[in-house]
């Protein structure tokens, strides 16, 4: 079920220009502020074991998971590509939190973690990306404690007006296929 998913995301820990960015850009400044304040907003307790499904903003600047991290909270992350989990492990080693960061390569739609074991399970632009995505919700629910919380979010695929402004954009400066990767989306 993964393989062709797990090599699709090798390469683009290989070939993402997102992925080489020594500096935040001012899209993953806002993003991580978006994620932070809905969180904030969303959750009602104080986790201290977080899920969040993939590792791939942690391998970029973005890195909100890390931020998460605040009053020694542990944040597990499970990611199908060894070389995404691999730059993220490089930025937890860089920011000193590598002993409360536990990267784990593996499918979300099968969690390679025991029911019940975590506080909070979170997903921002993750579940879309496969056709079982109704799996990988209830896999967060089953590693969830009871009382826990889980929290997905999703492109709002009918906002056309920004998705045609940036393509338009990228593609008027030339950037287009070095800035973006063909991805699907259910």
């Amino acid at each position: 079920m993964g393989q062709s998913l797990s090599a699709y995301w090798d390469w683009v820990a290989q070939t993402s220009f997102h992925l080489r960015q020594a500096r935040p850009s001012v899209t993953d400044v806002f993003y991580r502020h978006i994620v932070l304040s809905l969180l904030d907003q969303l959750t009602s307790g104080n986790p201290r074991r977080i899920l969040k499904l993939d590792a791939y903003n942690e391998a970029t600047n973005t890195q909100y998971g890390f931020y998460l991290m605040k009053n020694d909270r542990e944040l597990i992350l499970v990611d199908i590509s060894s070389g995404i989990a691999e730059k993220a492990s490089q930025r937890a080693k860089a920011k000193r939190l590598h002993s409360r960061t536990h990267i784990i390569v593996g499918d979300f739609r099968r969690l390679p973690l025991r029911s019940e074991c975590v506080d909070m399970s979170c997903s921002f632009g993750s579940i879309e990306h496969v056709p079982e995505y109704d799996v990988a919700f209830y896999e967060q629910a089953r590693v969830v404690r009871n009382g826990g919380e889980v929290i997905v979010g999703v492109p709002n695929i009918l906002n056309l007006w920004f998705r045609v402004l940036s393509a338009k954009i990228l593609h008027m400066l030339g950037l287009m296929k070095k800035m973006t990767n063909p991805e699907k989306h259910f």
